[in-house]
């Protein structure tokens, strides 16, 4: 041998000798430790005995069994149960005698563990328990019993079934229990006995216990539709096991006097559908009552249209209880062959039976209707308004043009009853005849139609509305009457109506708005948005006279953010009248914008100041300036308290009363005093403020906002930073300049921007020479030269000048557009317009034919009327931008 071979040789003995060893380990270690798990589940400590018995389980050995099977002995029911759980994984056999007798013990967790654990076991432990059923103990025989039923092998069917006259009434409820789930048909008969027991609750509990997880399974079973979960649990019910051998048998119950049988058998028949279904319509001809209508209630549940002609023969049944069976079956078929079958009910002697038959004809519904529309061409006045009402509930729209022609029938029942049915349906379509009845003579055909038409709603007031044009002034006033019955859907269309052409129309619009009240209030005052001052007006008017109900959300819009609607709203709550407006229109005394308005709403109300700041703010509010001079120390002090402690809208009232008063002093103090104040949030709201005062065509009072904006400094910058986009042209171009005087750099990026802003260039120009600013690009210096009218050296860089307006006109901006457009026009001349006209021709986009078309200049707006007639734009047609 050489070398190498000798040297794989000893490799191989090693390993082998490795392996035996570690074997051999194991096989120690396991006995080592089965030693000491045995010594340790005699310890006197519970919890050392309940760890051994789990650790013995856990080895999964035959050599544990014996030691599990002595630990079922333990007076600890938590070792017992562990023991218990470890036998039935280890599934050794010798277990099975010691868990039958664990079910002796009192203690429930030990019995439940024995039971789940003998099921698991199966069909090995049948023959034991079957042994045990011969035991003394009733309780423990109980127990055998449960387990045998769970486990379901038929062995057990006999020795059960000898259960069955046990002398304790516990064994006997577990024996039917036990037989119901084992499934084996020859214990049918034996479980109908127990069903007779003298004792009520057996009869109730072995009715109940094939189904042993439902406590109302009668009432439920009954009730289950075809493929219920429920049907699979019921499926050993009586131990049937789907034998219809047995169905008959089950039919025959009918007639025993235990209604819990009949129950029973009931519920069976209905599991095993569709088998019992012609058996059952067999029933209905036996001569027992009691099974007819117990065959009938039991198809009705199964749901077979097989069962319906057999089932209208049994309406003609003596017995009132099967006809009503018989009529409550039918509905729950359904269909039209059903109802067809139930109107036969209709005519029936018994009430109960007629109700029925009428609301189960409204729960088939669309499968009814044609029945019953068939119905309304009978002479019998009843049963046409019968079938009226039927169809009525069901509101299908297939018979509103048969109910519409029983509105001119001769019989005054029948028109009532087709009018209401057609309210109920609430198609449009019976609108205009049921308007045609509202002049009529007799006075509960014209209360028959007014309910019907109020009923259809939405879509009878447009016909109602119609009316309002016709000449017959008592068919126009009940259409009006019926509008306002009609009330919300009506609104909106009757709103409409206020710019009629006809006058009388716009009146009677306004009368019957103004009879309905509160609900028209909010979509009257929504429509203000309307451009049409007529309805503005109108609306106005209609919530005047509703008074009252409109105050509410007359004095929220008081907060609207439309001034407009703010000063409208206070107006109309001066002439209500209405004191409860007081509160709020006292509070709009410091909305600066809506300030008069709110005053002399409140001298409607004849409401005089109760506080020295009411009565400053109604003084200032009217324009009383002398009278505010006598006493200025206080005006000032409330003035201050509105900007140091109001909102956003009485900062602004306080700035702008200080403004108006003259008093230049106050202003510079309140800037002193928020500059040093923290509330940064009035501050900037007092800054907005001044920036806004641009706005006013007084001279003075932008040098005083200009003044004081220079003043506060910082904080200003951002704020007129902003105010360079404002739609105001004095907003804007006073922004500039004060942010030149200010000195913060931060704002030239800005104010270059503002060089193509045409209206406010030279502002933004004069901006930059304050900050001594110095263009950095050939396009900045095109810019500041144009800004600064310094057109020589525009020339002399003619071709530059042109390439920079050019992509101005170019760069998608509104802005910078207009403003390449107005430069090259003053700066170029006819060369200008021509340059113009090529770029739209060549680049145009519909922003720069707009901004072509406002500019004014003919030769540009016939440029642009051919670029947008080529392109298939619609220019709008008003200059708006004019230079």
């Amino acid at each position: 041998m050489d070398r190498f071979h000798f040297s794989h040789y000893r490799k191989i003995t090693l390993h082998a000798i490795l392996l035996i060893s570690f074997c051999l380990g194991i096989a120690f270690g396991c006995g080592s430790k089965l030693a000491k798990e045995k010594r340790k589940i005699q310890d006197p400590n519970p919890s050392v005995r309940y760890l051994a018995t789990g650790a013995l389980a856990g080895i999964n050995d035959t050599q544990v069994v014996e030691p599990l099977i002595a630990a079922l002995q333990d007076n600890d029911q938590n070792v017992v149960s562990r023991a218990i759980e470890g036998l039935a994984q280890i599934g050794d056999k010798r277990a099975i005698p010691p868990l039958i007798a664990a079910l002796r013990t009192e203690d429930p967790l030990v019995r439940h563990k024995a039971t789940e654990a003998l099921i698991k076991f199966d069909q090995p432990t049948v023959e034991p328990l079957i042994a045990a059923l011969n035991d003394n103990d009733s309780n423990f025989v109980q127990r055998a019993v449960a387990v045998l039923g769970k486990i379901g092998d038929r062995h057990a069917t006999e020795p059960l079934l000898g259960l069955l006259e046990h002398t304790s009434d516990k064994v006997r409820m577990a024996a039917a229990a036990a037989l119901g789930l084992i499934g084996d048909p020859k214990a049918v008969s034996p479980r109908i006995a127990v069903l007779k027991d003298e004792s009520p609750v057996i009869q109730y509990q072995t009715a109940k216990a094939p189904l042993i997880y439902s406590p109302y399974v009668i009432e439920e079973l009954i009730a289950v539709p075809l493929l219920s979960p429920l049907e699979q649990e019921a499926d050993t019910a009586f131990g049937l096991l789907r034998d219809q051998q047995v169905i008959p048998l089950l039919i025959n119950v009918f007639k025993d006097e235990n209604q819990v049988v009949q129950y029973e058998a009931a519920k069976t028949l209905f599991i095993y559908r569709p088998h019992s279904i012609e058996p059952l319509i067999a029933a209905l001809k036996d001569n027992d009552s009691e099974v007819v209508w117990r065959a009938a209630a039991v198809l009705g549940r199964i749901e077979d249209q097989r069962a319906v002609e057999p089932l209208r023969v049994s309406l003609n049944h003596e017995s009132e209880v099967v006809r009503l069976e018989t009529v409550k079956a039918l509905g729950k078929i359904g269909g039209n062959l059903a109802a067809q079958a139930l109107i036969l009910g209709l005519d029936d002697n018994s009430r109960a039976i007629r109700i029925s038959a009428a609301s189960l004809l409204v729960e088939i519904g669309p499968a009814a209707v044609e029945t019953l529309i068939a119905k309304l061409d009978e002479n019998n006045a009843d049963n046409v308004c019968l079938a009226a009402g039927f169809l009525g509930r069901i509101k299908d729209r297939r018979a509103v043009e048969p109910l519409i022609a029983l509105i001119n029938d001769q019989r005054a029942a029948v028109q009532m009853s087709a009018m209401a049915a057609l309210g109920l349906i609430g198609d449009g379509r019976a609108a205009q005849p049921l308007i045609l009845k509202l002049t009529d003579k007799d006075a509960d055909l014209k209360d028959s139609a007014t309910k019907a038409l109020i009923k259809i709603g939405a879509e009878a007031i447009e016909p109602l509305i119609a009316v309002l044009d016709n000449d017959d002034q008592d068919l126009k006033n009940s259409a009006a009457a019926t509008l306002e019955k009609i009330s919300v859907p009506a609104v909106l269309p009757l709103i409409s109506m206020l710019n009629a052409d006809n006058p009388e129309i716009q009146n009677m619009a306004a009368e019957v708005l103004v009879n309905i009240g509160a609900a028209a209030v909010e979509p009257l005052i929504v429509s203000w948005e309307n451009e049409d001052p007529e309805i503005n007006n109108a609306a106005a008017e209609i919530l005047v006279k509703i008074g009252a109900p409109a105050v509410g959300s007359l004095a929220v819009r008081l907060d609207h953010e439309s001034v407009w609607v703010r000063n409208k709203a206070a107006t109309l709550l001066g002439k209500i009248g209405n004191k409860q407006a007081i509160p709020s229109l006292v509070g709009v005394l410091t909305d600066w914008d809506i300030r008069y308005s709110a005053a002399l709403a409140l001298d409607h109300l004849h409401w005089k100041p109760k506080t020295s700041a009411d009565r400053i703010h109604y003084q200032v509010a009217k324009g009383q300036k002398e009278l505010l001079s006598k006493e200025w120390e206080l005006t000032q002090q409330i003035l201050l308290d509105d900007v140091l402690l109001g909102d956003k809208r009485s900062i602004e009232y306080g700035v702008y009363a200080c403004i108006e008063l003259g008093k230049d002093k106050i202003i510079f103090k309140l800037a002193d005093m928020l500059q040093s104040d923290e509330n940064a949030v009035i501050l900037d709201v007092y800054i907005n403020a001044l920036i806004a005062m641009f706005d006013k065509k007084d001279s003075h009072v932008q040098n005083l906002a200009a003044q004081v904006l220079h003043k506060i400094g910082a904080p200003a910058v951002w704020p007129l930073i902003a105010g360079l986009q404002h739609e105001s042209e004095a907003v804007r171009s006073q922004a500039a300049i004060v942010l030149g005087r200010t000195g913060d750099k931060q704002a030239i990026p800005s104010l270059l921007g503002a060089l193509t802003d045409w209206n406010i260039r030279h502002s933004a120009a004069q901006a930059l020479d304050n900050f001594n600013w110095k263009p950095g690009t050939p396009s900045e210096r095109t810019h500041y030269q144009i800004a600064k009218g310094q057109k020589e050296l525009l020339s002399k860089e003619w071709e530059l000048t042109q390439k920079v307006l050019s992509d101005d006109v170019l760069s998608f901006n509104k802005s910078s557009i207009e403003y390449g457009v107005y430069a090259l026009m003053e700066l170029g001349g006819d060369e200008g317009i021509l340059k113009l006209i090529d770029i739209l021709e060549k680049s145009g986009n519909s922003t720069i034919a707009q901004a072509y078309f406002d500019c004014g200049h003919p030769k540009l707006m016939d440029a642009a009327r051919s670029w947008a007639d080529a392109d298939g734009y619609r220019l709008e047609t008003e200059c708006s931008n004019c230079p």
